[in-house]
């Protein structure tokens, strides 16, 4: 299947809170990902691919326009984003593309899983995504009257979402098309329905005691208005259907390997959440697998840009933090980036920093296409480089350099450390070397500050100089 001019088809995929290390080709020795490896093995492997905002909304908001939070307007989980901004999909709209969004947007509302009216869809041409929430059995299908359907009721999310972008892929394409596909796992599930069945809780009960995790009953037994505490502190394929067995059966709680930043207490509790995380990877794996085997059928692989991603990382442990992310830790920002097709090099390993940020410029740089003028972010399909990157949520930021992490927090104006990590020696973020480098850490903070005024972050305007 051939397009109707030579300008390649662009494939984005975004797997949601996918660590860098979860994968084969970024040293994971046991989660099993045979596509994604062979994806890197022919295109460009990033090995220091970072979340600007280490959390959903504002994370995608930028991929969509390639602003910080504080241009767009998503700064936390459930805003709105600013719409009339330059979005990609304009980009290839303009370029004669057919642009189609599957899966998760998360950057208009709070609904869940929330149907979305035209003008947040940033000019989509097809549109079959929702807001949030991941309902792994239970794919969210709207109308157009923006009811749900309910139509892929007990059928795995991931495997529903392939086989409507292979029906994407493999159908009559006039002009060139962009597709943004979005997957939900190994992010946790959304389970309501499972925990507020007091059988469930019961069962959750009884396991934490037979294990001896000692989770407390506020874990196991509150539940929010939205979701409910255990998704983050309980293995949810203990509590409910999470996942087809067959790859939960790929992983005995014993193939996993002590890891530096997971206490003693947790390992137990950790290693059951391992069990499941690496079971969902190799569950979008195989996702990925089928893409690709669609994209080879069609006649349309070397013509194709395939471009794989995750907007955050997860801790899993990591400080016993348990499941999450939001925080200054590199488990929750480092996060992959696997870029494949028509002028990418093979089998490369680039080492040079790419924020979220600099998404955006670069797979308009890969197409071939022009971004909007006056984008923060760098364009890495060419010879842009970065020195440092910033990372921020909420009242705290974080300067990667090419050495060190430094995270600060904004309390009352005045900044207090959160950490000064040595990369090179401690990969793990064990220990913090702030008290024993003074001046390292005036250096870095004052660099930054600096940082944060090239970017025009508002945060800023909050410290109270002396």
């Amino acid at each position: 299947m051939d397009n109707a001019c030579s300008k390649p088809n662009v494939l984005i995929i975004v797997v949601d809170q996918l660590r860098r290390d979860g994968l084969g080709c970024y040293g994971d020795d046991v989660t099993q990902t045979p596509h994604m490896d062979a994806l890197a093995a022919r295109g460009t492997r990033f090995q220091e691919c970072m979340s600007m905002h280490p959390v959903c909304s504002p994370w995608r908001a930028t991929l969509q326009t390639g602003h910080y939070a504080w241009t767009h307007g998503v700064e936390r989980n459930n805003l709105p984003i600013d719409t009339s901004l330059p979005s990609l999909a304009d980009v290839f709209n303009a370029a004669n593309y057919h642009t189609a969004f599957y899966g998760k947007a998360h950057w208009w509302n709070s609904g869940k899983p929330g149907w979305y009216e035209p003008k947040a869809r940033l000019r989509y041409q097809e549109w079959w995504g929702f807001n949030r929430g991941h309902f792994h059995w239970d794919t969210p299908d709207f109308d157009d009257e923006g009811n749900e359907t309910h139509r892929f009721a007990g059928q795995y999310e991931p495997e529903v979402q392939t086989e409507r972008s292979i029906e994407f892929i493999e159908r009559e394409h006039d002009t060139p098309w962009m597709l943004c596909l979005n997957y939900g796992p190994p992010h946790n599930a959304s389970m309501d329905i499972e925990y507020n069945d007091p059988r469930t809780r019961e069962r959750m009960r009884r396991v934490n005691e037979q294990r001896g995790w000692g989770l407390s009953d506020d874990i196991m037994d509150h539940m929010a208005p939205d979701d409910a505490w255990p998704v983050n502190a309980f293995p949810q394929h203990l509590s409910g259907r999470l996942l087809p067995e067959a790859y939960l059966g790929m992983y005995p709680e014993s193939v996993f390997p002590e890891r530096a930043d997971i206490p003693d207490t947790e390992r137990d509790l950790t290693n059951a959440m391992r069990r499941e995380y690496s079971a969902m990877t190799t569950s979008i794996d195989d996702q990925v697998g089928a893409l690709m085997d669609s994209l080879q059928r069609s006649g349309q692989l070397d013509n194709t840009i395939v471009i794989l991603t995750a907007d955050h990382g997860d801790h899993l442990g990591a400080q016993g933090r348990r499941r999450g992310k939001a925080t200054p830790l590199q488990a929750a920002w480092r996060t992959p980036l696997l870029v494949a097709g028509p002028g990418i090099d093979h089998g490369r390993i680039d080492h040079r920093m790419v924020s979220g940020v600099d998404l955006f410029p670069s797979i308009c740089g890969w197409a071939g296409l022009s971004p909007p003028e006056s984008l923060p972010g760098f364009d890495v399909a060419g010879e842009a480089s970065r020195e440092v990157t910033l990372i921020g949520l909420a009242n705290w930021r974080c300067l990667v350099t090419k050495r060190y992490s430094y995270a600060a927090a904004l309390e009352d104006g005045a900044w207090r450390i959160i950490h000064l990590i040595d990369l090179l020696n401690d990969p793990w973020d064990l220990q913090s070397i702030s008290d024993k480098n003074p001046q390292l850490v005036e250096e870095l903070q004052m660099q930054l500050e600096a940082e944060m005024q090239i970017v025009g972050d508002p945060l800023l305007k909050d410290v109270v100089t002396t």
